[in-house]
Parts: C-alpha cells; sequence; structure tokens
C-alpha cells in the first residue's frame, strides 16, 4: 500500500507510459529510462539500474504482444532467440563491469552499422547473420540498451527495403522482449530487482507497449520514406541522450 502513496511510484508509472510509447515506436527509450532511474534512485548500482529497465522492457513486450500477435514472424523470432540465448546468459552475469557514460561509441557504432548493412545486404551471408545475432545475445544480457539499433541493422541487411522497415521494427520489439525475459531472470538471481522501482515500471510500460503496438500496425502502411525518417530520428535522438550520459 506504501507504494501507491509515494511520489515515485507514479513518476515511474507515467515515465513507463511515455517511454515505453515513444520505444514502441521510434526507439531509444532504454537511454532515457535509465536516466530517469538515475534521478529517482541515485543510491542503487548500475546493476540494479539495469535490471530494473529491463523489467520495464518486459512489461512493454507483454503489452505489445497483445496487439502485434499476427505480425510476429516466429519462426525467425524463435531463430534468433534460440542462438543469442546463451550470450545473454553470459552477459547478464558480468552487468556489473560496463561504465554506461562509453555507449555513446558502442551507438555510433551500430548507427552506422544500420545505415551501411542494408546496402551490402546480398554480401552478407547467413553465418554472418547469425554469429552476429549470438554476439548481440551476450550484449543483450550485458546491457541491452540500444540492442534495437543493433537487430535493426541485421534484419535490414537481409530486408534492405525501405517499406519493411516498420515490419522489421516489430520483429525486433519481440525479439527484444524474448532476450530481456531471460536477462531479468539472471537479475533476480543477482538480488537486482527492487519491486518499488520495477512494479510501477513494468505497468506503465505494458500499458504504453500495447498503445504504441496499435500506432505500429498503421505505420506499417507509411510510405518508405517516411518510415526512414522515423528510423533515424531513432539513431538522433539515441545519440543524443548517450552523448548527455558521457559528458
Amino acid at each position: 500500500m506504501d507504494l501507491l502513496f509515494d511520489s515515485k511510484t507514479w513518476i515511474l508509472i507515467f515515465a513507463g507510459v511515455a517511454l515505453s510509447f515513444w520505444g514502441g515506436i521510434v526507439g531509444g527509450s532504454g537511454f532515457l529510462t535509465l536516466s530517469v532511474l538515475q534521478l529517482l534512485c541515485p543510491g542503487i548500482s548500475f546493476g540494479a539500474l539495469v535490471g530494473n529497465q529491463k523489467m520495464g522492457g518486459v512489461g512493454r513486450g507483454i503489452g505489445g504482444l497483445f496487439s502485434l500477435w499476427n505480425h510476429v514472424n516466429w519462426k525467425l523470432i524463435s531463430k534468433i532467440v534460440l542462438v543469442a540465448l546463451p550470450g545473454t546468459i553470459l552477459g547478464a552475469s558480468f552487468i556489473a563491469h560496463l561504465d554506461q557514460r562509453w555507449l555513446i561509441f558502442v551507438l555510433i557504432f551500430a548507427v552506422f552499422l544500420a545505415e551501411v548493412l542494408p546496402r551490402f545486404a546480398e554480401k552478407i551471408s547467413k553465418y554472418h547473420f547469425w554469429s552476429a545475432i549470438f554476439l548481440l545475445g551476450f550484449y543483450a544480457g550485458f546491457l541491452g540498451v540500444g540492442l534495437g539499433i543493433f537487430l535493426i541493422a541485421l534484419l535490414r541487411s537481409q530486408m534492405p527495403a525501405k517499406k519493411n522497415i516498420f515490419s522489421i521494427k516489430i520483429q525486433v520489439r519481440v525479439a527484444f522482449f524474448a532476450l530481456n525475459f531471460v536477462a531479468v531472470f539472471i537479475h533476480f538471481l543477482h538480488g537486482n530487482l527492487i519491486a518499488a522501482i520495477w512494479i510501477p515500471l513494468i505497468l506503465g510500460n505494458f500499458l504504453g507497449g500495447y498503445w504504441s503496438g496499435h500506432v505500429m500496425k498503421k505505420m506499417q502502411h507509411f510510405s518508405g520514406n517516411l518510415q526512414n525518417i522515423i528510423l533515424r530520428a531513432t539513431f538522433l535522438l539515441a545519440l543524443a541522450v548517450a552523448a548527455w550520459r558521457f559528458f
């Protein structure tokens, strides 16, 4: 009952709704969520910050599944999760050893891949694609912020047409949810989950994820050029937030 009367609870709920909706449509919500948690909970460890942020991602994923179920390529998703799963488990076990400030360099590389890979789609073999998925599984457990951009880059390398962007984002969103779920379990074993944080965060993310899922279905019918503009807005936002955390 104390949670209901704590102002931080309601801030986390509303922030979860807004950031989950934004993340579902555009992306970059992981950095913003971590920033909100650092401002509200300055005394907790970095591992706890990331673990509880991932709980919000699970809430968004569950909410999105309700509205995106019929648009998911389950065969592709199951392969991605099975290949990435071992790395996710390993990565989540070492979460406390990375400083968030240096993520801007990871994001710059990710944006570069997202822009370059689609132009060389025919040269990327299935072996290299699945090898990269395995490595991303480790990153998903280790930190995971910005993972969506990497996954989009890889899937766009296989489906480079602009009209496929939002269909790709749907597949990425479901894969991200599955890997988050695994990482959250590892964080639970390490004692990183704090009920006063993840309960309101997962509630807000569930609502935002559900609403953004409905919007995403409509956005698939937008022109490829418009989808490309929104995707690049994702990159700019993610880089801006990462730069702010670095400096």
